[in-house]
C-alpha cells in the first residue's frame, strides 16, 4: 500500500469552499483548491494515485442516515461501493462511522452562532437614558420627588421650618428644579443653613449633571448600534429565531436550551453559504448556526469586515475525517499520511490561507453616510416634549380654577 501506481480511486466530492474547490468542469484533482482539495492532492502525488470525482446526485452532498435505514448523497455511494472515500468538512460522528469507515481526524472547527453586527439602533429615549442605569435614574428620581413633597408638606403645614430649610416661604419647587438643571435659584435664601443646603445641593447636581453629560457626549461619539448577544441564552432571552440548514439541525436540535423550547430553530433547505445573504438582508433579530470556517471565508472573499458578530460560545467541535466504505484497505495506509500532513502543520497552514478569523468582526474605516433620522428614532424626544406640554396645560388649568377657588390661590402663591 505504500505504492497505489497509478490506480483510480473514486470520490464523491462536490464544490464545498474552503474545503474543496476546482475551476474546471470536468473537475480534475490538479486544479482542486481548499483546504482538504491541497491535501487530497498531496496524499495522491504521496501514495501514487489518480481520481475520478463523482458528485452526488441531487445536490445531496453528504446526505442523511434515516431512522427507517436510508441513506441519501455522498454516505449512500460509499454504502453501495459506488466510490472509493469522500470528504469535503464530513464531520466524524457514531451515527456514520457505524455505517462506514473514518480516517484519522486530521483537522477540527468549532460550530459557533452568528448573527448580524448591526441589527438595532439606539432610539432616542435609550440614547437619553443611558449615561444611568435604571437604579441611579430610580434614586435620582425619589430623591427629587421627596424633595417636592418636603417642601410643600412644609409649606402646608410648617411655613416656619420652611423658611428656615429653604430660605424662602415661595418658589421651593422652582428652585429644586433650576438648581438640578444649573440655573440661577430666584429669591436667593434668606438664612444660613438654607445656603448651606442650597451649596450642597448644586455641588450634588454638578457631578451628576457632569457625569451625564460626559458619558452622553461619549456614547454619541461611537457606535450607536446596540451590543448584539453574546450568549446562547441571550439568543433565547432576546427571541432570536436561528435559521439552520437540515445538516445542522440534527445535533443542533439536541442542545438543552433547545430541546426545553427557550431558542426557536427554523430549519431551512439551504447550503452553508446561503446562510449569509439572509442575515445581511434583515433587521430582525435572526441567527444562524455554522461552522466557523465557513463564515470566515465568505468574510475573506466578500471582505465584508465586522458585518457579522460570533458569538463567544463554542456549541460543539467538528472533528474532520475522510469517509472510506466499510473495512476498506485505504484507511490504515491515509491515515499514516495524514498524521504526518498534520505534524508538519501543513493542513493547518493550507486552511490559513483562505480563512480570516481575525477579521470577521474587524472594523475598517469607511467614508461616512449621513444617515436619515426616522421618526421611531425621534419618538424619544417627542415624548419629552409632550410631558413637558402636558405639565404646562395641567398648571395652566389649575392657575385657571385658582380664580374660583380660594384655597388653589393660596397653595399657588
Amino acid at each position: 500500500m505504500l505504492n497505489l501506481h497509478k490506480c483510480e480511486l473514486i470520490a464523491a466530492l462536490w464544490v464545498n469552499p474552503p474545503y474543496i474547490n476546482w475551476n474546471r468542469t470536468p473537475p480534475s484533482i490538479e486544479h482542486f483548491g481548499g483546504t482538504e482539495g491541497r491535501m487530497i492532492r498531496a496524499l495522491a502525488k504521496n501514495m501514487n494515485f489518480t481520481l475520478k470525482v463523482r458528485i452526488p446526485p441531487n445536490d445531496e452532498r453528504r446526505g442523511f442516515i434515516f431512522t427507517n435505514g436510508t441513506r441519501t448523497g455522498a454516505i449512500k455511494m460509499l454504502q453501495d461501493k459506488e466510490v472509493h472515500l469522500s470528504l469535503g468538512c464530513f464531520r466524524c460522528t457514531l451515527e456514520r462511522s457505524t455505517a462506514l469507515s473514518p480516517s484519522y481526524s486530521y483537522y477540527q472547527t468549532n460550530q459557533v452562532f452568528f448573527v448580524k453586527a448591526r441589527t438595532e439602533l439606539w432610539t432616542t429615549f435609550e440614547i437619553m437614558t443611558y449615561p444611568f442605569d435604571f437604579y441611579i435614574w430610580t434614586i435620582m428620581l425619589a430623591i427629587i420627588t421627596t424633595a417636592i413633597l418636603f417642601s410643600i408638606f412644609l409649606k402646608t403645614y410648617q411655613p416656619n421650618i420652611l423658611m428656615f430649610v429653604f430660605g424662602s416661604d415661595s418658589g421651593n419647587f422652582l428652585n429644586i428644579i433650576s438648581a438640578w438643571l444649573g440655573c440661577p435659584v430666584i429669591p436667593e435664601p434668606k438664612r444660613n443653613f438654607a445656603r448651606f443646603v442650597l451649596i450642597l445641593w448644586i455641588f450634588t447636581t454638578l457631578i451628576l449633571r457632569n457625569a451625564y453629560q460626559g458619558l452622553l457626549y461619549n456614547f454619541l461619539s461611537s457606535d450607536l448600534a446596540k451590543i448584539p448577544p453574546d450568549k446562547a441564552s441571550q439568543l433565547a432571552k432576546q427571541n432570536y429565531l436561528v435559521i439552520v440548514s437540515y445538516s445542522s439541525n440534527d445535533t443542533l436540535s439536541q442542545l438543552p436550551i433547545v430541546r426545553n423550547g427557550y431558542l426557536r430553530l427554523k430549519v431551512e433547505n439551504i447550503s452553508e453559504k446561503e446562510n449569509f445573504p439572509i442575515l445581511e438582508n434583515t433587521n430582525t433579530r435572526i441567527a444562524s448556526s455554522l461552522p466557523q470556517d465557513f463564515l470566515s471565508y465568505y468574510v475573506r472573499q466578500t471582505r465584508k469586515y465586522g458585518v457579522f458578530h460570533v458569538l463567544n460560545e463554542v456549541i460543539f467541535t467538528h472533528q474532520i475525517c475522510v469517509y472510506f466504505t466499510k473495512h476498506s484497505f485505504l484507511t490504515t495506509r491515509f491515515n499514516e499520511v495524514l498524521k504526518s500532513l498534520q505534524s508538519f502543520g501543513l493542513i493547518k497552514y493550507w486552511a490559513s490561507r483562505n480563512l480570516a478569523d481575525d477579521m470577521i468582526e474587524r472594523q475598517f474605516e469607511e467614508p461616512s453616510e449621513e444617515i436619515t433620522l426616522t421618526m421611531h428614532q425621534l419618538d424619544g424626544v417627542f415624548l419629552l416634549l409632550f410631558v413637558c406640554l402636558f405639565g404646562a396645560i395641567v398648571v395652566f388649568i389649575v392657575e385657571i380654577m385658582s380664580l374660583k377657588y380660594q384655597f388653589l390661590s393660596q397653595w399657588l402663591v
